[in-house]
């Protein structure tokens, strides 16, 4: 039987889930994500910001963050994670709801492997947000692992779990 990958540790600490300052939060997204270039761990990455407006009053209502990495180990992570949308004082301020981050490699005979998945995609409800895990064969584990929203680790640290488990493969 092949051996399960390795899971992620969660926080320690619980991380509360805040409202955050839309162009503050695509700023901290831009910073992680040339971080993790500079270091090396992502090789291309085409991950980009959907805005959708009301067709009624013209504001934006929700955003969706949606695209492949590339990384070193040769994994790629595909995401897509949904932002609602408030207003606070005449500014967009943004929250994660909905998460899909599904993480794989490609076998030089084009076969893909899954290494992971966190998502919450199946009914949108944050209290249902799980992590699949598989084994070095591809297979997946039977049970899904819950992942309290507090405990979710940031993209950057999926990006980086991504890219340490595609060297084990």
């Amino acid at each position: 039987m092949a051996d399960l990958l390795p899971g992620f540790e969660s926080a320690a600490e619980p991380r509360p889930r805040n409202w955050h300052n839309y162009d503050d939060y695509r700023l901290v997204h831009e910073r992680q994500m040339d971080a993790l270039v500079q270091r090396g761990v992502i090789v291309a990455e085409n991950v980009e910001f959907r805005e959708q407006y009301s067709s009624i009053t013209q504001e934006l209502e929700r955003v969706r963050v949606i695209g492949r990495i590339t990384l070193s180990s040769g994994a790629l992570l595909d995401v897509d994670k949904w932002l609602g949308v408030r207003d606070h004082n005449g500014r967009p301020e943004v929250i994660a709801d909905v998460y899909a981050y599904h993480a794989w490699v490609v076998e030089p005979d084009g076969t893909e492997l899954p290494i992971f998945r966190y998502d919450n995609s199946d009914d949108d409800d944050l209290a249902s947000l799980h992590r699949h895990r598989y084994y070095t064969d591809g297979t997946q584990r039977e049970r899904t692992e819950a992942v309290p929203h507090d405990r979710m680790p940031y993209l950057s640290e999926v990006i980086e779990e991504a890219d340490r488990l595609g060297y084990i493969r």
